[in-house]
């Protein structure tokens, strides 16, 4: 890299042999297949904005421009019947009043008194500053060793700790245009078109989108619930090592999205050993919920079991009510970050600059206190949608952390409803009930392997009106 002389990944030498040795270029694949998508009507592209006769798309945007958008489909529907809208997982009680006192005049204004521009660029990829303050806050919890400065310290030094485990450091830290980004660069950084990911399913739906970009095949390992309605969601080991044997990625959520379950050490400790029968597999652990912790429930990084080959991705938009921020994190060892700040640096170079400000504040003041207060409210919100689905009849798959209740659907209300298609059920409540949830069969790569069982989505991160239904 050739930036004032600096390498934007530490050591360039080691970045290069990394990815030469992980990632080595492919030509003339073919297309992959076209993925599973049970949900119809509106689709992202309609008629009227399609290409003009004579005008060539690329050919990678063919399954964006007619895969229906069931966030787009789930709100028109519930606008036009004035639906409660359970359907989209934004926090619409808003803010905490605390996040404001952080976009402050030192903040927001372009000489700042301590030095620096808060208008102008920040170097590519995200301020030091802010990099070393999640360092900092992520190290230990990450398997890391300790901290090698206190928050806030301008830059980290050599750390005078004994731990035989280095801190994690800024060029392990990459600041992202929201936790969406961070998905998008890592598979930039580490998939050819062609490859394949083998993803826990269901998942977040954005991956879909991301690997559709870039012609890269989403494998899916179907989790499955408890029958009797338990907390937690299970794979199976034989149908995940199918997965990975031809896989160059591995994608898991943790918290699960959109189930909420957290994986145990029991899991996560089956899958580290699963996993190294396939060394050359780079993991991608999405932990946008790890700060929205329900009822106490136990919560353990993936990076923490597998340290070595984890790119970890967070989303201070979920971590603080604040999802208009668009601020994300990827934290992991250098040699795997610096390629993919090479991609972030080509698509974005940096994120908004007075948001890395105000958070590099948030995250020296210390957000525990945030943190607590803000599990606390959403477990009030969840135990309080969790009773009214109990009462109505659903079995209630209650979540660990984040922002959501999958519940199963009764066969009474599906019998109502003439239907057993989660998308149409799905519908059906917004017309006729007046609630809107998701259906589940989206995050999914294809049909769910039991039929009988119907599940959707509520989400329970909405003001008390809402969610009383």
């Amino acid at each position: 890299c050739a930036f004032s002389g600096a390498k934007l990944g530490g050591d360039g030498a080691a970045v290069a042999a990394t990815v030469a040795a992980r990632l080595p270029i492919q030509t003339n694949v073919a297309p992959s297949a076209p993925r599973f998508c049970g949900f119809s009507g509106a689709r992202l592209f309609s008629t009227a904005a399609a290409p003009a006769p004579g005008k060539r798309v690329a050919s990678k945007l063919s399954m964006l421009m007619n895969k229906p958008n069931i966030f787009a489909e789930s709100t028109m529907l519930a606008n036009k019947y004035n639906s409660a809208n359970l359907g989209q997982g934004f926090p619409s009680y808003g803010a905490p009043d605390m996040l404001a006192t952080y976009l402050t005049q030192e903040n927001v204004t372009d000489i700042r008194p301590n030095g620096g521009f808060a208008f102008q660029y920040s170097v590519p990829g995200g301020s030091f500053q802010l990099r070393d303050v999640v360092a900092s806050h992520y190290s230990e919890a990450l398997g890391y060793g300790p901290p090698a400065a206190p928050y806030g310290a301008p830059e980290l030094k050599e750390s005078s700790t004994t731990s035989a485990v280095p801190p994690l450091t800024r060029d392990g830290v990459l600041v992202t245009v929201g936790g969406q980004e961070a998905i998008y660069t890592a598979l930039s950084a580490w998939t050819d078109p062609g490859d394949k990911v083998a993803a826990l399913t269901p998942c977040y739906d954005g991956i879909f989108a991301s690997a559709s970009l870039q012609d890269v095949e989403i494998v899916g390992v179907e989790t499955r619930p408890d029958p009797e309605g338990k907390q937690g969601w299970s794979w199976d080991e034989a149908e995940l090592r199918a997965a990975l044997k031809d896989a160059r990625m591995f994608y898991i959520t943790n918290p699960s999205a959109p189930t909420g379950s957290c994986y145990s050490v029991d899991e996560l400790n089956q899958l580290a050993t699963i996993l190294e029968d396939y060394p050359d597999v780079v993991v991608v652990a999405d932990e946008v919920y790890h700060h929205a912790i329900l009822n106490g429930a136990e919560y353990n990084h993936v990076s923490s079991f597998l340290r070595d080959r984890t790119l970890s991705v967070f989303s201070a938009g979920k971590s603080f009510s604040c999802t208009g921020w668009r601020v994300g994190f990827i934290a992991g060892p250098p040699d795997l970050v610096g390629p993919c700040r090479l991609v972030h640096t080509a698509i974005n170079f940096c994120p908004a600059t007075p948001m890395q400000h105000a958070l590099t504040a948030l995250y020296t003041d210390g957000i525990q206190s945030f943190v607590t207060a803000n599990s606390e409210v959403l477990n009030k919100k969840c135990e309080k949608l969790c009773h009214v689905l109990g009462k109505a009849g659903f079995t209630v798959h209650r979540p660990d952390a984040g922002y959501f209740v999958v519940a199963e659907v009764p066969a009474s209300l599906r019998e109502r409803a003439g239907t057993d298609c989660d998308v149409e059920l799905a519908k059906w409540l917004t017309m006729e009930v007046g609630v809107t949830a998701l259906p589940l069969t989206p995050f999914y790569t294809a049909p769910p392997s039991d039929p009988s069982r119907v599940f959707l989505r509520f989400a329970f991160c909405k003001d008390d009106a809402t969610i009383g239904l």
